[in-house]
């Protein structure tokens, strides 16, 4: 794995063998510099988590303790191991190198992570909304479906503001609004739009939409790199099955939302 100038300062920082004045610029940068910050903050969570030295020595006992007994117990096999597997030097050595490895799987992995951004993770589930899917047809359409389904979202958002009064807007004109304010990469405001949907099914209880209405809110708020939200969005929406978008958001997926929560 190559690091970047900045990822090497860090780790130097970190380890305690930076040099005093460059201390002082890092310092300086981090009160400036939110992402420098952020990942500063990661690598410090990498070290805890990962605890390489404490495996390391523990491997190290482990490799003492084997090969102490090697005398004593190299011929012998042991009588109650039903596949007759002796513990010899070679085999803890195999220990040693597979822990090793454990170690730097899971560093690398919580550093790959942490340069993964919202817009990534978004952009791997994001679906475009077909509006055919509504109720009525084309002849009876409003401006706003009109707009959204030749595909001039900017348009569409133009139509109303968000800060306006929404309660003249129908359920399907919210989720097409929040939708197309996905597709022009202005999640904060898809969350206005849909929070208003929802807060309208709390009424009514109608549930209409609720399914889209989650499954895009999920999307907004990783987009956002609101994780947490995110993350519980998604967990509520995979936990029923009877959910349109009970399968679009898989286990392993949801892991790394998980994390970056955790870590960002």
């Amino acid at each position: 794995m190559e690091y970047s100038e900045d990822e090497k300062l860090l780790m130097d920082y970190l380890d305690g063998s930076l040099e005093a004045a460059g201390v002082q610029e890092l310092q300086k940068r981090l009160l400036r510099e939110t992402k420098l910050k952020q990942k500063l903050a990661l690598y410090k969570w990498g070290m805890q988590t990962v605890r390489v030295e404490a495996i390391r020595n523990l491997v190290a006992q482990s490799q003492h303790d084997f090969l102490k007994t090697r005398d004593k117990d190299s011929q012998v096999v042991e009588k109650h191991e039903p596949t007759g597997i002796r513990f010899t030097p070679s085999f803890a050595q195999w220990v040693g190198i597979a822990a090793s490895i454990l170690v730097f799987v899971a560093l690398g992995g919580v550093l790959y992570l942490g340069n993964m951004s919202g817009a990534d993770l978004y952009q791997d589930k994001f679906l475009s909304y077909e509006i055919s899917s509504f109720r009525g047809n084309a002849e009876n359409a409003s401006g706003i479906q009109d707009l959204y389904r030749s595909g001039d979202f900017a348009a569409a958002l133009a139509v109303v503001s968000p800060e306006g009064d929404l309660e003249s807007i129908s359920k399907d004109e919210l989720l097409l609004l929040g939708v197309a304010s996905l597709e022009t990469d202005k999640p904060q405001q898809a969350i206005t739009y849909l929070n208003v949907l929802q807060k309208r099914n709390a009424l009514d209880q109608s549930g209409e939409l609720q399914d889209e209405r989650d499954f895009y809110a999920a999307l907004a708020y990783v987009q956002m790199n609101n994780y947490t939200e995110g993350y519980a969005l998604m967990v509520d929406i995979t936990q029923d099955s009877a959910h349109k978008y009970n399968k679009n958001f898989p286990l392993g997926y949801r892991t790394k939302i998980k994390i970056l929560s955790l870590i960002k």
